[in-house]
């Protein structure tokens, strides 16, 4: 079946012509380092296009910077071209003979010629990253104010939604599909799927506090979710995963991002409305004791 990187439209005419000479194509190119690897080639390919070279880049994982040689590296047809005219083949004299004798141009190039090294959005990214976090905390040392108040809960909203949006396709590009270069992919450990579990604590910091119409399910809601987690995330079956980012690794993370969305509340909420006035950190109310109020 199709596979954008080792069985694409270049790689089957790479096979036919290796195939014709006998296995001596493949033998040359893959002697030869490329010096490049799968991501750096899909970054340079696209970098025309600024929005799917990020997609691309986001969407890969390890799998894709792996040092290729000469013959991986023919996925791409201009690769491809460039390898052809240094083969040498048989010329049945006892010597070899240059496998491309002549290069004719059908069809001139109207695309975008590939860049040689795709662009480096490291410090772009840096400096944007600090801005937004820097205008989060502001917000949120201000948050007293409604203005401040609500523009905080909207932009960790948005931050929430996008981020664990993106993180569901990417589990999604790794459990559910064939596309092998997406698989184990570090970059959902910025892009958390569990950051959508925060959505109703950045709703309800819109709100004074203890004035969320729904405060008290939402926080019923967490400490159900903690619990679930540090329950269903223990390491007994999964103790042999071999790995990385396999179940066993995945209590740490949730008991964490458990933490943050229920304050560390551990012990069983109490009859609505009190709990949320319990885990309000501005609210004065007595400790909960189990008793029924006298």
């Amino acid at each position: 079946h199709y596979d954008y990187f080792i069985a694409n439209c270049s790689t089957k005419v790479r096979d036919a012509i290796d195939s014709v000479l006998d296995g001596a194509l493949r033998s040359q190119l893959e002697a030869l380092p490329a010096g490049t690897t799968y991501r750096r080639e899909v970054t340079s390919l696209t970098a025309a296009e600024s929005w799917l070279m990020l997609g691309m880049d986001v969407a890969l994982g390890p799998a894709a910077d792996v040092p290729v040689n000469v013959w991986e590296d023919a996925f791409v047809p201009m690769k491809l071209m460039d390898a052809l005219r240094g083969v040498q083949i048989d010329d049945g004299k006892g010597g070899t003979r240059p496998l491309v004798a002549e290069e004719v141009s059908l069809l001139p190039q109207r695309a975008a010629i590939e860049s040689a090294t795709p662009p480096d959005l490291r410090l772009p990214f840096a400096l944007a990253g600090l801005l937004f976090a820097a205008l989060v905390l502001g917000l949120s040392c201000v948050r007293s104010r409604k203005p401040a108040r609500v523009a905080f809960s909207v932009l960790a909203n948005a931050y929430s939604l996008i981020t664990g949006l993106a993180g569901l396709v990417l589990l999604a590009f790794w459990l559910l599909t064939d596309h092998w270069p997406t698989w184990h992919n570090l970059n959902l450990l910025l892009l958390n799927p569990l950051a959508l579990i925060l959505l109703p604590t950045w709703v309800r910091a819109g709100f004074p506090a203890g004035t969320h119409p729904v405060a008290p399910t939402c926080s019923a809601v967490c400490w159900a979710l903690r619990r679930c987690w540090l329950r269903c995330s223990r390491p007994r079956r999964w103790r042999r995963s071999r790995t990385c980012n396999g179940p066993c690794c995945w209590r740490p993370a949730m008991s964490c991002w458990g933490g943050v969305f229920t304050g560390g509340e551990r012990r069983p909420p109490e009859p609505f409305p009190a709990f949320f006035a319990c885990c309000n950190p501005n609210c004065r109310a007595p400790p909960f004791t189990g008793m029924p109020p006298e």
